[in-house]
């Protein structure tokens, strides 16, 4: 096999399916990109992806890392990719068409060990909700990372709603959602669909799939565990309360919260003086700022994703109830609800930070 692509071109179609990569091979060749009938796949056991590819005729499976790598840092527009002796060959072209002295040659198996018989093929296809990726966005920020309650890394695809929560915070976004029953997605893997326009999804007995219109299939693994009501932990009625927009604030924050891979989260508390206090934590050190808000009660806290409290304080005005135990944001079609706790006895009385009145 030889054949000229563009670079651009086959770059899209491999960073396409790197979500369904592993970073060792807990299964074999799942760190690797599989190219086999016209289609470049990759699988992790959680998350298969598939990409028709213009290199057709190659077959066999290849380290994704070094291929990646070697194409990302090629210069020019196109490059020549052959196959010799077990290898994938790469050449740079020049300007006018002529091979430039660039050339990479990675190892390539050509026995294909990746099961991708255990993906199922979907055979019918139904449109998206057009605000089915807005709901997985929103709601997925609240799931967590906790293994030994499995149904808290989830997301929970319901025929009426889509909601996730982490034992701590809820967020439910109701719209028809056309799955046949409840059925729960690894939060970290359906997440990966937000960015790649997906329109079309199908289900099969042990998968869920979702198309887009440039020839790629996104599969996450179904679970068919049970999932909590959380109906009952809705019902919030407290005292109103406004949030400033947060946007720069929360930004800031998750300079240092994101160090935290496993937990992403910053730290909201609202004093009785009517200050807001927004710190976000990291190996390196923390962000503290300050704002101030409308609000009498006493001191409550919460923990919430960066671009979560984004959304609440900016597209649904910041609006919300405070109860005792729970804080709730209530947008019509989404909601959410936070546990409240107190922020810790230790507080320097002593330090005050500068509120800003109004957010950049």
């Amino acid at each position: 096999m030889k054949k000229v692509v563009k670079r651009d071109t086959i770059l899209t179609e491999l960073e396409a399916v790197i979500p369904g990569l592993s970073t060792r091979d807990v299964i074999e060749q799942s760190s690797c990109f599989v190219f086999s009938q016209g289609e470049v796949i990759t699988y992790n056991g959680e998350i298969a992806c598939h990409h028709v590819t213009s290199l057709r005729k190659l077959e066999g499976a290849i380290q994704a890392k070094p291929l990646l790598n070697t194409l990302r840092l090629m210069s020019g527009m196109e490059v020549e990719i052959a196959t010799k002796d077990g290898d994938l060959i790469i050449e740079g072209i020049g300007k006018k068409g002529q091979k430039i002295q660039r050339r990479a040659e990675i190892r390539m198996d050509s026995e294909i060990m990746l099961p991708v018989e255990n993906i199922e093929h979907p055979k019918e296809w139904k449109p998206l909700h057009k605000n089915f990726l807005d709901a997985i966005n929103l709601v997925h920020q609240c799931t967590g990372k906790d293994e030994n309650k499995f149904w808290t890394t989830c997301v929970h695809l319901h025929p009426d709603y889509i909601e996730a929560s982490d034992n701590d915070q809820i967020s439910r976004y109701t719209l028809p959602t056309s799955v046949r029953r409840s059925v729960l997605v690894r939060g970290a893997s359906i997440k990966h669909i937000l960015t790649l326009g997906f329109t079309e999804f199908s289900e099969t007995k042990t998968w869920i799939h979702f198309r887009n219109g440039e020839g790629l299939i996104f599969s996450c693994l179904r679970f068919k565990h049970k999932f909590p009501d959380l109906s009952p932990y809705l019902e919030v009625k407290g005292k109103k309360a406004t949030f400033p927009k947060l946007k720069q604030a929360a930004k800031r924050a998750e300079v240092f919260s994101s160090e935290n891979p496993e937990s992403n989260r910053i730290l909201v508390e609202l004093q009785k003086d009517g200050r807001l206090r927004i710190t976000g934590e990291g190996a390196s050190g923390k962000y503290v700022e300050g704002k101030r808000i409308k609000y009498e009660g006493p001191a409550i806290a919460f923990l919430i994703a960066p671009n979560l409290l984004t959304e609440l304080s900016s597209r649904f005005k910041g609006k919300c109830s405070i109860a005792a135990n729970a804080l709730k944001v209530n947008g019509g079609h989404f909601e959410y609800v936070a546990s409240l706790g107190k922020p810790g006895d230790d507080e320097d009385e002593g330090q005050q930070e500068e509120e800003d009145e109004e957010e950049e």
